[in-house]
């Protein structure tokens, strides 16, 4: 996982866009050499499910075996390899919840 100690509160913070940071209802993170990713790290837009749209949003990331890591992807690559590829797409339907649905519901979730 990425370092979470540099996450703080702050209560107006407005959620930033993948590869920034996202801890739940109103957090921020200071700047650091990795990225602070959402909890779970699939839940890209912030709204506590993964669904259709996390997902575009990880295909979006995707770059296959040894494809290198696109800028602001930092949370998709589970594997830590430097890309995105089947294994993180595996880590990531791990996370599949559906619209509407908590992604604390699938027990197999690594967040």
């Amino acid at each position: 996982n990425m370092s979470r100690e540099a996450c703080e509160a702050e209560p107006t913070a407005q959620p930033p866009g993948l590869g920034g940071v996202w801890r739940g209802a109103s957090t921020v993170c200071d700047t650091l050499p990795t990225a602070c990713c959402p909890v779970p790290f699939a839940d890209a837009d912030h709204d506590k499910d993964v669904d259709q749209i996390d997902f575009g949003l990880f295909q979006a990331c995707f770059t296959g075996n040894g494809g290198g890591l696109l800028a602001n992807c930092e949370c998709f690559d589970r594997a830590k390899d430097g890309d995105v590829d089947g294994l993180d797409f595996e880590e990531f339907t791990k996370c599949w919840s559906g619209p509407g649905i908590r992604w604390i519901d699938t027990p197999a979730c690594n967040p």
